[in-house]
């Protein structure tokens, strides 16, 4: 039986990411981008000196994170993984090491 989740953060590096995306949308080959859709705000806030007097209101720029983006692309580079290696039978998501050779006895 499998273990559960914890109820705690869950941390993704991009491969994890990638190999999720790429199982999602059915990719099996090819080098692909991965990219993050950004957006922006702009809004004004007070902020605080040290004491607890609050100093005034100063500009401020907020960014999230609203999507992940695959693009297909032709050559490698950052941020760029080939489909193909989350590919191997039975594995877990991400690039996997070839098979070991059999010790001659």
């Amino acid at each position: 039986m499998k273990e559960p989740v914890p109820l705690a953060m869950q941390e993704f590096d991009l491969a994890q990411l990638a190999a999720a995306a790429f199982a999602a949308r059915g990719i099996t080959k090819g080098l692909w981008h991965v990219a993050m859709k950004l957006q922006f705000a702009g809004l004004t806030a007070d902020w605080a000196d040290g004491g607890g007097g609050v100093t005034g209101a100063i500009p401020t720029g907020m960014i999230g994170v609203v999507g992940v983006a695959l693009l297909p692309v032709t050559e490698p580079g950052p941020l760029v993984f080939d489909a193909a290696a989350f590919q191997a039978p039975n594995a877990k998501a991400g690039p996997q090491r070839p098979p070991r050779k059999a010790r001659a006895e």
